[in-house]
């Protein structure tokens, strides 16, 4: 059966396997983005279940973020050891709403971790090296060494992605003292926003063409057939289509051992149906029966509608975070030739505001992370390479009457 992924099942799975995500606050902060060598602490986040909104813990967590917060916000001085106190919990509460927000990024990319990124990485980088096991004599003749240097001759930019927040006097006096964990779902809401954007708004905002375009995938319009049938009929060609693309890099046929959809949510009951080869037809009569047409060799079925905050409006800007349209998907190969390079994760900064200014104790927050993307080889085609290549293919799917 295809696994189905969405925010609420990557969560459970979280949650099943007690998953660890390890968060690093760093001594010197932003002055030491260049390097890993300065280290605070780290906090351990275990995703012991799929909730966190009113579970003991989160009600735990919060009333140690309130007590913490409000020792700095009393004191005469910055408290930073209530501070740092303070921000370990912080962490706990993003890392959780996170996982209630479905990150997408390692179901459609491979992310690779690494501290002491260059502001610009090289492609070479990501591919993996290549080996050569050959016939050897056994005395006195050499042996080929391993190969570091496959890939392209392109590199891609280590981003920084930021967010703050600051409290003033009028606001406090006025809007009155900010949850702490309302701070922190906009944070994480945020954050998981433009992961998702990273890997999916490229996907859905390529240029795939129309008709008997290689990447492109029309819907099956033969008179007579029900929904269900066209349905299957589609995805099939589409399918075959993905295998029969070509590798950017080697010029060969793609290997798709594993095979991803991307859905919207109206259609993916349907979809998840149709693949396991649940089909109805219609008989003479008119009269829907069972038609057995076999499993589609899809193993993901991932629903992405838009993200979190896509349409709200911030500082007079509407935010844009696309997701996958109706009757629309996007059959792909999952984690290949496609990579995220992460050189650091989710970090925050605080510190004490300025009284000339008006600003309270604990009055300024920023949050920041440090990654770059490259998709080139994946997008093929459809992303302005050569014809025929890539790794993921458009599909037009029919309309239920």
């Amino acid at each position: 059966m295809a696994r189905i992924v969405n925010a609420r099942t990557l969560a459970q799975e979280k949650a099943d396997r007690k998953a660890v995500e390890r968060v690093t606050v760093y001594e010197d902060g932003i002055k030491s983005l260049h390097s890993a060598s300065k280290v605070d602490f780290a906090v351990d986040v275990v995703i012991t279940e799929a909730d966190w909104f009113g579970t003991a813990g989160h009600e735990k967590n919060s009333q140690e973020m309130q007590t913490e917060k409000g020792r700095i916000v009393n004191s005469n001085q910055f408290d930073r050891e209530a501070a740092a106190r303070l921000m370990p919990r912080v962490f706990v509460d993003i890392t959780r709403q996170r996982a209630l927000l479905g990150d997408l990024t390692n179901e459609i990319a491979t992310e690779m971790n690494d501290p002491n990124y260059p502001q610009n990485v090289s492609v070479k980088q990501m591919y993996g090296h290549v080996a050569y096991q050959r016939e050897v004599v056994g005395s006195g003749d050499s042996v080929g060494m391993m190969d570091r240097k496959s890939g392209e001759e392109e590199s891609f930019k280590i981003k920084i992605y930021a967010q703050g927040d600051e409290q003033t006097l009028e606001s406090y006096l006025f809007e009155g003292d900010t949850d702490i964990s309302r701070v922190n779902k906009a944070v994480a809401e945020a954050d998981v926003d433009q992961r998702n954007h990273d890997v999916i708004g490229p996907i859905v905002g390529a240029n795939y063409g129309t008709g008997t375009d290689p990447q492109f995938q029309g819907k099956e319009t033969t008179a007579g057939k029900t929904y269900e049938v066209l349905l299957h009929k589609t995805l099939k060609k589409a399918l075959k289509k993905l295998r029969a693309l070509k590798d950017p890099l080697t010029g060969d046929t793609i290997q798709a051992n594993q095979v991803s959809i991307l859905v919207n949510s109206s259609d993916r009951d349907a979809i998840a149906e149709v693949v396991e080869g649940l089909v109805f037809s219609t008989t003479s009569s008119g009269n829907p029966t069972m038609a057995p047409m076999g499993k589609i060799g899809i193993d993901n079925i991932i629903e992405y509608n838009h993200g979190a905050t896509h349409g709200l409006i911030w500082n007079e800007q509407k935010l844009d975070y696309p997701g996958v349209e109706e009757n629309v998907a996007y059959i792909f190969v999952p984690k290949v030739a496609s990579w995220v390079a992460t050189k650091r994760g989710l970090t925050m900064e605080t510190g004490p505001g300025g009284i000339l200014k008006m600003e309270r104790a604990d009055s300024k927050k920023i949050w920041y992370r440090a990654q770059g993307k490259y998709n080139k080889p994946f997008l093929g085609g459809a992303g302005g390479g050569k014809a025929g290549t890539g790794y993921v293919v458009k599909i037009e799917l029919p309309k239920d009457a």
